[in-house]
């Protein structure tokens, strides 16, 4: 990888949709060798893929919320009965374990806050309820 490629990916990361000739002026090159370039990092796993960022709000996302969750007990069983309860709960999009204090970060959205999305912890739960914490903010 050289300082082409790397003006190459920087070009990517700002606008996904260039052209080849539009990328190809931007880096300074002709489209022949940007063509080459560009694919031999898609080849080797430089480029994953490509995708389209949307506009929360149109879609539906009216907030974001940001949760870091602690546990009481972490044994297997628990951790697979709190997974498993996330993954029935479409406003969440993703999930992943931490090493340390919090266990867990979740961070999902929907429509503005309802009691069912801000209060779906049940006494039953390992989270510990006073080591929730949550950040909401508007999706604008």
């Amino acid at each position: 990888m050289d300082d082409i490629d790397r003006k190459i990916l920087a070009e990517l990361q700002e606008d996904g949709r260039l052209t080849i000739t539009e990328l190809a002026d931007r880096v300074r090159l002709t489209p022949a060798p940007c063509h080459r370039r560009l694919r031999e990092m898609e080849r080797n796993g430089v480029i994953t893929g490509y995708r389209a960022v949307l506009d929360p709000a149109a879609v539906g996302l009216g907030f974001e919320a940001l949760v870091n969750v602690t546990m009481d007990r972490e044994d297997a069983d628990t951790i697979a009965a709190f997974e498993a309860a996330l993954a029935v709960v479409p406003e969440i999009r993703h999930a992943e374990r931490l090493f340390g204090d919090p266990g867990s970060r979740v961070s999902g959205g929907g429509a503005w806050p309802t009691p069912r999305a801000t209060n779906s912890t049940s006494t039953s739960s390992p989270a510990r309820r006073e080591d929730i914490g949550t950040r909401l903010r508007p999706a604008l």
